[in-house]
C-alpha cells in the first residue's frame, strides 16, 4: 500500500513531444514523477522518440500508445489499447482521429478555442465499458467524471496549450473495491 491508501499507482504521461517541440524533458518533471512511486506509467502519445520511454522505464514499467507525431519512430504503437490493473477497466488513446480528424479538430481549436465536447463522443465510443478513459492529444488537463467514467488527460509535462500555460502530468490512484481517484500534478 502507498502512503496515500492507495493500492496501486500510474503516473499518466502524455504528448511530450521529444525533440520536435522540445529538446527534452526537465529534471523537475523526472524527479516529480519519481517521487510519487507509480507502479506503471502510461503514456498517451506524442512521444515521438523511443529515449522517452526507456527514461520512463527507469522510474517504472511503461504502456504507450501512438499520437499522431509518432508515425516514425513509434508506429509499432497501437492507437488505442484496453488494460486492466487491480480490476479496474481502462482505455488509453492520444485521441487525434486519424489524419482527417486531425485536420479538422486543428481547425476547430484554432478558430474557436479547446472545447471537449468535440472529443467526447469518440472518446466514449472507443472505451465504453471503460471504468477510466485515458487519453491526450489536446494538451488541456482534463480530470472529470462523464456519469461512471472517469475521463483523464494529464497534459503536458513540455508543451502547455492551456490558457494559463501550466505544464502537467498525472496519477491515477486505485483504491480498495476499485475506486479510482485522478489527480492532475502540475510542474
Amino acid at each position: 500500500m502507498h502512503n496515500n491508501g492507495a493500492i496501486y499507482r500510474i503516473g499518466v504521461v502524455g504528448d511530450t513531444h521529444v525533440p520536435d517541440r522540445k529538446l527534452s524533458l526537465s529534471e523537475q518533471f523526472y524527479s516529480r514523477l519519481s517521487q510519487l512511486n507509480p507502479d506503471l506509467i502510461i503514456h498517451t502519445g506524442d512521444i515521438t522518440t523511443p529515449q522517452v520511454i526507456r527514461a520512463l522505464e527507469k522510474i517504472s514499467p511503461v504502456i504507450a500508445v501512438r499520437g499522431n507525431r509518432d508515425h516514425f519512430f513509434m508506429s509499432h504503437l497501437p492507437l488505442v489499447k484496453h488494460i486492466k490493473v487491480k480490476g479496474v477497466e481502462i482505455t488509453l488513446l492520444h485521441g487525434h482521429w486519424g489524419f482527417w480528424g486531425y485536420v479538422r479538430n486543428k481547425f476547430r481549436i484554432l478558430l474557436k478555442g479547446y472545447q471537449l465536447a468535440w472529443f467526447l463522443p469518440r472518446l466514449l465510443q472507443a472505451g465504453p465499458g471503460s471504468d477510466v478513459i485515458v487519453f491526450g492529444h489536446s494538451h488541456h488537463p482534463i480530470n472529470q467524471l462523464h456519469g461512471q467514467q472517469l475521463l483523464f488527460n494529464p497534459g503536458s509535462p513540455c508543451v502547455p496549450m492551456n490558457s494559463d500555460g501550466i505544464l502537467s502530468f498525472g496519477m491515477l490512484d486505485i483504491f480498495e473495491k476499485q475506486v479510482v481517484k485522478g489527480e492532475i500534478v502540475p510542474l
